[in-house]
């Protein structure tokens, strides 16, 4: 059930000669969690109904020694299908047509609009959702499996085998977020995970890997500065610091890794993007973009009974995972 956002009687809103120096206190900013690094996580595909189908080929086989007197061997090799089901998203502000009017700070309807600006949030959220398997009464009901037919992150895949080809598969706990040393221990660790992966018919996946994208715990930011940012002084074996430079294993190292800390996840937890994989661990179905839908005295049979006015928001989107070997969950 909608909710009126402002009364005179509880917000003063309406009093004049109220100050509008705080009117933009909590204004949404207008963006997109799929800018930049993030749009490391999620491919974006186009709805054409309530579902999405995908499918994909498992690695071609590789060439075998061919014996004399032997015949030639045929090999098949199997393709996976899931589906991605589209959710409907909703939004509804209302409040007084006479509060509108009267509103000092002339900011009631730009503020209550900010529920479509700020609709990036919710994905933003629900991104987190499922990568921390979750629950938000808001958000999806459930969280779903990656295309494999097992959770997101698992040792085993849905044959119980070691997950793409290497003990622990993309999730690596035990690790320490205490300090720069331990997340860089930590990362490493993963690296050599990323290094093990196999496809299908155990040959590497990957040839380069040392361009990552974290998202990580902003209760982390500590460890996270240390370990990819702080340049740390190199001693000389005598213990002399007149002549040392300064250093960074990592950086030195060449690797790129770029990080975005967010409160939305705990401390002890990051999860650690290849940039060289080729598929996206997210999927995302647009059935259909979020739209306004303006409830006024002069549209709305509703809003001329009752004086509520009001904004609405709705969206059809999909959300779901893909192939998960480019991403991997490290924890304490």
């Amino acid at each position: 059930m909608s909710q009126i956002v402002s009364t005179s009687l509880a917000s003063n809103s309406l009093a004049l000669g109220v100050s509008r120096d705080y009117a933009d206190a909590y204004k949404k900013a207008e963006g997109s969690p799929l800018d930049g690094n993030m749009s490391l996580l999620v491919k974006e595909v186009e709805g054409k109904s309530d579902h999405w189908k995908g499918a994909y080929f498992e690695s071609a086989p590789i060439p075998r020694l061919w014996r004399k007197g032997e015949e030639v061997a045929g090999q098949g090799f199997r393709d996976v299908g899931w589906t991605i089901y589209v959710d409907e998203w909703e939004q509804k502000v209302t409040w007084r047509w006479t509060d509108a009017q009267d509103d000092q700070t002339s900011t009631l309807v730009d503020r209550a609009q900010d529920a479509g600006k700020g609709w990036w949030q919710r994905t933003e959220s629900i991104i987190v959702q499922m990568l921390t398997a979750s629950t938000d009464i808001n958000g999806l009901s459930s969280v779903p499996n990656a295309a494999d037919g097992v959770a997101a992150f698992s040792a085993t895949d849905g044959a119980s085998a070691d997950r793409y080809g290497v003990v622990g598969g993309n999730i690596l706990t035990g690790q320490s977020f205490s300090s720069g040393i331990g997340l860089r221990a930590a990362f490493m660790a993963a690296r050599v995970r990323f290094m093990k992966m196999q496809d299908t018919v155990g040959q590497p996946l990957f040839s380069n890997v040392k361009e990552f994208f974290i998202l990580g715990s902003a209760d982390d930011a500590l460890a996270f500065n240390e370990c990819f940012d702080q340049k740390t002084v190199a001693q000389s074996v005598a213990g002399a610091t007149s002549n040392a430079g300064v250093s960074n294993v990592l950086l030195d190292a060449g690797y790129t890794v770029n990080y975005m800390l967010t409160p939305r996840i705990s401390s002890g937890t990051m999860f650690i993007v290849h940039k060289g994989a080729k598929t996206k661990p997210i999927v995302l179905v647009n059935r259909s973009a979020p739209q306004e839908i303006p409830i006024r005295m002069e549209n709305s049979d509703e809003a001329r009974k009752t004086g509520i006015e009001g904004t609405q928001f709705i969206s059809r989107t999909g959300f779901g995972f893909g192939v998960c070997y480019g991403i991997m969950k490290v924890t304490t």
